[in-house]
């Protein structure tokens, strides 16, 4: 079992997290605002200054453990339902150095980057959702 989540359902967790996500259009006093996140929004452009972000920690967590009981759930069922079922070891492999290096690629880029973002615990915003888009690899639908 510490097999199948290290090799399969931790990568599969953050490439699915890093690139299937939804696009919240939430008015503010003087236009729109976009937030981020599945099922709940995490994050969102800061309004104190450009190119920083506000992450909302809780929503952000919750994100994650959803994600990772998704794909859980859908492995550990098919590797009970059909445990004979194996995938190439090439492919945890490759899937394993691809979802770490997306991982620490996104934290290294975050730290450089982003220097000025805001943590809060949850969303201290009262939002109203008018609008929203299903986000595959950075693009809206």
């Amino acid at each position: 079992m510490k097999h199948l989540i290290l090799k399969y359902i931790l990568p599969l967790t953050i490439i699915s997290f890093l690139f299937v996500t939804k696009s919240w259009v939430i008015p503010i006093y003087d236009g729109t605002e976009t937030f981020t996140g599945f099922p709940f929004a995490y994050t969102c452009p800061a309004w104190h200054t450009s190119l920083a972000s506000q992450i909302f920690v809780t929503e952000l967590i919750i994100d994650l453990i959803c994600y990772f009981g998704f794909w859980y759930l859908l492995l550990v069922g098919i590797h009970r339902y059909y445990p004979k079922f194996e995938l190439p070891k090439a492919f945890g492999k490759t899937l394993m150095v691809v979802g770490y290096l997306l991982l620490a690629g996104t934290i290294l880029f975050h730290c450089i980057t982003y220097g000025d973002d805001i943590y809060f615990v949850k969303n201290p915003y009262d939002v109203e959702i008018t609008e929203t888009h299903l986000r595959i690899f950075g693009l809206g639908f």
